[in-house]
């Protein structure tokens, strides 16, 4: 076999008559996309596989010695550069003259089946030398195959972009970007020719050009989007920019958030020709959740979500993997039919959806990953059909228009955020964890904050129950407030000589009564009701008045029969009364509780209306007193209608009938 410098010899047409079958179709299709006009020069891709003339009688090792019959056919893949085929984390590469791309398998296997097809070697025998045909065989082609793995073998800890081999080139292999032309110096700007010495995936179907026209149609279609919000188009830029480099160091995904006709749908397919469609993955987001869900990612370094929905399954999956893929982490891939693969995805993604994602991530980071875009205007029924053949001719000009932004993100160290992004953010971040909401709106934080536990919890119910959550069980809701505050601490407050369980690095904010109205919205402090409060309710009529105009109603209102002759309190008092009897029993309450004549003809009589905002203290000496005056008589159970009742039973019970009365 002889040796080859990887070239075809100059009297041998490069028609592909002699590729493995396709090889030729794809190197055409190569020269294709990296076809410019005629002011670019481009550097033609190699040929096919390197070829012996399949089928050609010569001598080879014999099928006992693979290595050195691996050793003939891997110097067909090298070049006066380096070498053009690298096995490396359990598959193969091979440089196209502009990047390394995936070759396949079963490829390189037909490749060593037909350079052997018609090989001889020489067999020793007792009475002489005989010649024989190498007969290629599954066997002897998996030793083969096996031992060129040996010798193309690329450390599996190296990421790319590397340089494989040292080079004139003192430049990070990080910072250049391999174009239709060249390899593109960020730093320098400067272009230097392709070679396999740089281990690069990915390379930009266009041609750098420094002197490209400023791409106005494009920038009237950005003004056209944001008029009046430079800052936006400023983040624009900066994140094609970043996207382009192909680093994965600030951790972020770009959201555009907008109604339909908007304009996503250009943006990006306009990215997708700056990066090259080769080079983009087009998941679903609730793709990303499943077993095989992210191998499409592997050796895409730009992944566009074009509809960002969620079924009505757990997003704790996807929330996880955008996580671990935009945070560097290290994942273990699954593969139909393949060995998992393990590494990092160097997969940055775009989202394009109608509405903000509602994710579920109770430390909020989803949310502070995402570089949110807001867009406002839609186009619908008065699209322009013709932007994007009008863009074509200047995506040279937005090549530029990218690299400026990029720059700008290398000076600044941080991305450009507009304000309509940080209220996107927020609003984000309020989807994804109430609690961070709750705590926002209703806690202050400071190392000398403390507050009981269930006094935090049952404030947290009350505003969850007026913004539409769910409140979940106290331990939950533990759990998600550690996520949304880190460093918070345990702290034990001294209450009435005994030691209550609480939090330390929180509070609640001053003047914080929680009350609300029929229309959930927060009313102002009831004095009246904290007045009752701290004398210790001595006076439940008082009490029961003081809640009522609290909610910013009366009792002739409160007492109004209803369509059955029963006289029910509205709503939102009787909730207030419920309230109360949960937080004393949360609060460890053991003395007897307040109870109210029933009124004629209610069925499941409701406690006191009484406002929200409960003074536990006040709680604790009015049932102290409450028990000295029965002389030390044990305290009754509280009663309805006579009846001893389940508190949990009746509050669960009181809040569907509340429920049917509003409806009605």
């Amino acid at each position: 076999m002889p040796e080859n410098d990887g070239r075809p010899p100059e009297d041998e047409s490069n028609d592909g008559d002699t590729h493995l079958d396709g090889d030729a179709e794809n190197t055409q299709s190569d020269r294709e996309e990296a076809t410019q006009d005629e002011n670019c020069y481009v550097i033609e891709p190699l040929p096919g596989l390197p070829h012996d003339d399949y089928g050609r009688e010569f001598d080879a090792p014999p099928p006992s010695a693979p290595m050195e019959v691996a050793r003939r056919i891997d110097r067909l893949f090298r070049t006066d550069s380096g070498r053009t085929l690298l096995s490396w984390r359990g598959g193969w590469k091979r440089w196209h003259a502009t990047h390394w791309s995936e070759l396949d398998v079963a490829q390189l296997r037909s490749h060593i089946y037909r350079s052997l097809s018609g090989a001889t070697y020489e067999h020793a025998m007792a009475n002489g030398v005989e010649t024989r045909s190498w007969n290629p065989d599954r066997r002897k082609v998996a030793n083969v195959m096996e031992a060129m793995g040996a010798l193309a073998h690329f450390p599996f800890d190296i990421d790319p972009p590397s340089w494989i081999s040292e080079s004139e080139v003192k430049t990070d292999a990080a910072q250049m970007i391999s174009c239709a032309n060249g390899l593109l110096d960020l730093p320098r700007r400067t272009l230097i020719g392709h070679t396999p010495s740089l281990f690069n995936l990915v390379s930009v179907p266009l041609c750098y050009d420094p002197e490209a026209p400023e791409p106005t149609v494009w920038l009237e279609f950005l003004d056209s989007l944001w008029s009046g919000d430079p800052e936006s188009i400023m983040l624009l830029q900066e994140s094609f920019g970043y996207l382009l480099s192909g680093r994965t160091d600030m951790h972020k995904l770009l959201a555009l958030i907008g109604p339909m006709r908007a304009g996503k749908g250009t943006i990006a397919r306009t990215l997708t020709t700056l990066i090259g469609k080769g080079n983009v993955a087009g998941p679903t987001l609730s793709s990303l959740g499943t077993n095989f869900g992210l191998s499409p990612l592997l050796g895409k370094p730009v992944a566009i979500i074009s509809d960002a929905r969620l079924g009505s399954g757990p997003s704790h999956a996807v929330v996880e993997r955008l996580l671990s893929i935009t945070g560097e982490d290290m994942l273990t891939v699954d593969r139909k039919y393949r060995e998992p693969w393990t590494g990092r995805l160097p997969t940055r993604f775009v989202m394009l959806s109608n509405e903000l994602p509602r994710f579920t991530d109770s430390s909020g980071a989803i949310a502070t990953r995402m570089l949110i875009l807001q867009l406002t205007k839609s186009f619908l029924n008065r699209e322009d059909r013709t932007i994007e053949s009008r863009l074509l001719p200047e995506m040279p000009g937005i090549l530029n228009w990218a690299l400026e932004g990029l720059d700008r993100l290398v000076a600044n160290g941080r991305f450009t955020v507009p304000g309509s992004s940080e209220d996107a953010t927020t609003m984000m971040m309020d989807l994804a964890s109430p609690v961070s909401a709750f705590v926002r709106e209703r806690c202050e934080l400071g190392r000398d904050k403390v507050v009981e536990k269930d006094l935090l919890y049952v404030a947290w119910k009350l505003w969850a129950d007026s913004n539409g959550h769910h409140a979940g069980a106290k331990v939950t809701f533990g759990r998600s407030l550690h996520a949304a505050v880190p460093g918070l601490g345990r702290a034990d407050i001294p209450i009435d000589g005994k030691r209550v369980h609480g939090y330390r690095g929180i509070g609640l904010l001053a003047g914080s009564d929680y009350r609300e109205n029929n229309s959930n919205q927060t009313a102002q402090p009831a004095h009246g009701a904290e007045s009752a409060a701290h004398n210790g309710f001595n006076d439940e009529n008082h009490s029961a008045r003081a809640a009522t105009a609290s909610f910013g109603g009366n009792e002739a209102q409160a007492a109004a029969p209803d369509k059955f002759g029963q006289n029910r309190r509205s709503g939102a008092t009787a909730q207030a009364a419920r309230d109360e009897t949960q937080c004393r029993s949360y609060n460890g309450h053991q003395g007897p509780l307040t109870k109210v004549p029933p009124t004629q003809g209610q069925e499941g009589q409701d406690y006191a209306g009484r406002a929200r905002s409960v003074d536990f203290a006040a709680l604790r000496r009015r049932d102290t007193a409450t028990a000295t005056a029965d002389s030390g008589k044990p305290a009754a159970p509280v009663r309805i209608n006579g009846r001893p009742i389940d508190r949990s039973a009746h509050y669960k019970a009181s809040r569907k009938r509340d429920r049917r009365s509003h409806r009605r």
